[in-house]
């Protein structure tokens, strides 16, 4: 009787196990959403290069780095120093605002707004406190620079669309943000 039981449970176990692979590799390979989500990411990263090469045109700006990922860094003023590294603790003072339809517009988010004697935010470089733009803007300039950064919205803050997390309620969906950059110091 207890081998019948065994052998039963055995079999059962098995065919579990291939119904359930079945099914969630069916679910991998034919979801519409999926599919849907990867589409608009797709389609926004030709949409948010666009604008941000409309704006450097416009503004006769040449003197921009286009990053593999997509960020577009304008140095403004060159800093002292080795570049910032990874678990370096930062003082950064930065202004954000939107690109719309080529256009710097309206400021979303300020470090000078802060009520902090320094007017700054401190963070640790490559730690993923930040937006992962901000974090390769940083990754690129040394105490004292200032720089510009054009950030398509897959390196903000993406889209609910796009099954990215939700943006700030000031943030839209699939928005472009530019920062104007200081590195302040290194805190020790």
């Amino acid at each position: 009787m207890l081998k019948f039981f065994s052998s039963r449970l055995l079999f059962l176990s098995l065919l579990s196990c291939l119904t359930g692979a079945l099914v969630f590799s069916a679910c991998k390979s034919n979801n519409p959403y999926t599919q849907q989500y990867s589409d608009h990411k797709q389609a926004q990263i030709t949409i948010d290069e666009a604008s941000i090469q409309k704006f450097l045109a416009d503004s006769s700006i040449t003197n921009y780095t286009r990053t593999e990922s997509g960020l577009f860094v304008q140095p403004l003023k060159e800093g002292a120093g080795d570049v910032l590294q990874k678990g370096q603790r930062v003082e950064i003072r930065y202004i954000g605002r939107f690109l719309n339809d080529g256009q710097i517009g309206t400021v979303f988010d300020s470090s000078y707004d802060n009520r902090t004697p320094c007017q700054c935010i401190q963070g640790v470089v490559g730690a993923g406190v930040f937006r992962p733009g901000f974090e390769e803007a940083l990754s690129l300039m040394k105490v004292g620079d200032r720089k510009r950064v054009f950030m398509p919205s897959a390196l903000g803050y993406g889209s609910t669309l796009s099954g990215d997390a939700t943006p700030p309620a000031n943030i839209g969906n699939d928005q472009v943000l530019v920062f104007d950059m200081i590195v302040t110091r290194v805190v020790q």
